[in-house]
C-alpha cells in the first residue's frame, strides 16, 4: 500500500512539475527515486518507439480507409467518410504526440550532456578524465545520428497528412460516387507517401532501441 502511495504521488508530482518550468526542480524530484537524466532519456526514447509503433498503425488504417473509399461498392457513403476522417484525426494527434515526445528528449539529452561535460572537466585524474571525455563524444555522436533519424521520421509525416487532409477537406462537400472515383487518382501519392513515411519510421524505431541498448 506505501509503495502504491508512493508511485501516485510521484506520478502527481511528476506532472505537476514539468509545468512549472524548471528543469532542475524536475531532475531534483526524480533524483529522489532514484531516477538520473540517464534513465529520464532511456524512459523518453522507450515511449518514442511505442509513440511511433502507434502512429504507423494509425498511418496504416488510414491509408486503408482511402483504399475502402476509394473502392466503395455501395452502402452508406457517409458511414465510410466518417471513417476516413477519423483515421485522419487519430494519425495527426499521433503525430502531436511524437512533438511533445521529441520536445522531452531533446531536453533531457541537452541537460544530460551539459552535466557530463562539466563533470569531465571538474576530474583530476587524466587516465579518467580521457575516458569518460571519449565516452561522452561517442554517446554524443550516436545519439546524433539517432535524433537526425527521429527527426526525419516525424517530417515524413507532413506529407502524409497533408494529402489525407486533403482527401476529408474534398469529400466533406462532394460526397458522390463522382467524387469518390476522383480518389482513384490520389490514391499513388497517398500509398507512395504512407510506404515511405511507414519505412522511416521503421529506421527511426531501430536507430532509437539501439541506443537505448547502448544505456544499459
Amino acid at each position: 500500500m506505501r509503495t502504491a502511495r508512493l508511485l501516485l504521488a510521484a506520478a502527481l508530482a511528476a506532472a505537476a512539475v514539468p509545468a512549472t518550468g524548471c528543469s532542475s526542480m524536475k531532475y531534483s524530484f526524480w533524483e529522489m527515486f532514484g531516477k538520473e537524466k540517464r534513465d529520464l532519456l532511456k524512459s523518453d526514447l522507450t515511449g518514442l518507439v511505442a509513440d511511433q509503433n502507434e502512429a504507423k498503425q494509425k498511418f496504416g488504417t488510414a491509408l486503408d480507409r482511402v483504399k475502402a473509399l476509394s473502392h466503395f461498392q455501395g452502402g452508406d457513403l457517409e458511414t465510410e467518410y466518417e471513417k476516413l476522417k477519423s483515421a485522419h484525426e487519430d494519425a495527426a494527434s499521433s503525430a502531436k504526440a511524437i512533438d511533445s515526445r521529441i520536445a522531452d528528449i531533446e531536453g533531457v539529452a541537452k541537460d544530460l550532456f551539459d552535466e557530463w561535460k562539466t563533470e569531465d572537466d571538474q576530474m583530476q585524474t587524466a587516465s579518467l578524465k580521457s575516458d569518460s571525455e571519449a565516452k561522452l563524444a561517442e554517446t554524443k555522436a550516436r545519439y546524433d545520428a539517432m535524433h537526425s533519424s527521429m527527426v526525419a521520421s516525424r517530417a515524413a509525416m507532413n506529407p502524409a497528412l497533408t494529402l489525407l487532409n486533403d482527401q476529408v477537406l474534398y469529400l466533406k462537400h462532394n460526397l458522390n460516387a463522382a467524387a469518390i472515383g476522383s480518389l482513384g487518382g490520389s490514391m499513388a501519392d497517398v500509398e507512395k507517401s504512407i510506404a515511405s513515411l511507414q519505412a522511416s519510421i521503421e529506421t527511426s524505431i531501430r536507430e532509437a532501441q539501439g541506443f537505448i541498448d547502448t544505456m544499459k
